[in-house]
């Protein structure tokens, strides 16, 4: 089983929208993708705690980006995988 790979992709978000906040200060930042400043100031120290990743996705909205998703699968040869496989074979006999 992989890891919660919320965290991750949190950390991406956050990336993308400290790129965008790194050419103002935080107040007109703040203003910019209309959240409270004391909020940016976490956002800027990386601190994610308090925000979903919902809400990540939410100010990039604010400042026209968007965000494209792609599902992989990565199951191949896993313990899940196998007996998968072998619950198929079994079932075709």
């Amino acid at each position: 089983m992989l890891a919660d790979p919320i965290p991750q992709l949190k950390q991406q978000l956050h990336a993308e929208i400290m790129t965008i906040l790194s050419r103002y200060p935080l107040t007109v930042g703040a203003e910019i993708i209309d959240v409270e400043l004391s909020r940016v100031s976490k956002l800027a120290r990386g601190d994610l705690t308090r925000f979903s990743l919902e809400k990540l996705i939410r100010i990039l909205a604010t400042v026209d980006r968007r965000i494209d998703m792609r599902v992989v699968d990565v199951s191949k040869n896993s313990p899940r995988q196998q007996l998968s496989q072998r619950w198929k074979r079994e079932k075709e006999r």
